[in-house]
């Protein structure tokens, strides 16, 4: 695959002392067919499955047990907590089993998408339901999180 988006990360495949791990083609067009009805992931998205998807050693992505567990987990908590998302939607990473998770919208047409937060757990205390994060497209805040993992990589080889 030709990176056209995610060069840091390419860039850097050992950090804090984990190498990445990509997934292979057909691995990635089998989750494109089993949670995209067969339509291609955003570029960057797949250049981040292709580089880290199977392991990823940076800071800030969690996928929990694996994409089905997330995928399954995060809209369990949707509905544990009276919510939903209307449009299709691939979450990307977790916090605290899904309470907090990271996800981009499948019907974008984006080749490097726009990253949302989603936090159902927080909102009935006022938080929105939904929310961009500050670090967009999706290979910005790729690279913010390898730029943080950078930092830490170099405190722990002192």
């Amino acid at each position: 695959m030709t990176i056209h988006y995610l060069h840091q990360m390419a860039a850097h495949p050992k950090l804090r002392r984990w190498t990445n791990e990509g997934l292979t083609l057909p691995a990635i067009e089998a989750l494109e067919v089993e949670y995209n009805q067969g339509r291609p992931f955003p570029q960057a998205y797949c250049e981040f499955l292709y580089l880290g998807g199977g392991h990823c050693n940076l800071e800030d992505l969690d996928i929990g047990l694996g994409y089905a567990w997330l995928q399954t987990r995060a809209r369990a908590r949707l509905r544990e907590y009276g919510q939903q998302i209307e449009r299709p939607f691939w979450v990307t990473d977790q916090l605290d089993g899904c309470e907090q998770f990271g996800f981009i919208y499948l019907d974008e047409d984006q080749p490097d998408p726009t990253p949302y937060y989603c936090m159902p757990a927080y909102v009935a205390e006022g938080e929105p339901l939904i929310q961009p994060l500050p670090q967009q497209p999706f290979s910005r805040f790729i690279d913010e999180c390898v730029a943080r993992s950078v930092i830490t990589d170099e405190h722990l080889r002192r």
